[in-house]
């Protein structure tokens, strides 16, 4: 069985944990403001669906 292991900040926000391996925890991973630089805009080419844990490329919404 595996086991992950995370950093908690203290606070008890989970929005600023880090898997300690290095990958950002799915809260970091369902909120855009984690990708910076991506353009999440009417006409971007990036989108984080309603429920998504993750961005998708704007072409794969509705498919």
């Amino acid at each position: 069985m595996r086991t992950r292991h995370i950093e908690f900040d203290g606070e008890g926000d989970t929005r600023n944990c880090v898997d300690v391996r290095g990958r950002p925890s799915t809260a970091q991973m369902s909120d855009p403001s984690s990708f910076a630089g991506y353009d999440f805009g009417p006409n971007g080419v990036w989108a984080m669906p309603a429920g998504a844990t993750h961005p998708v490329l704007s072409w794969q919404i509705g498919h």
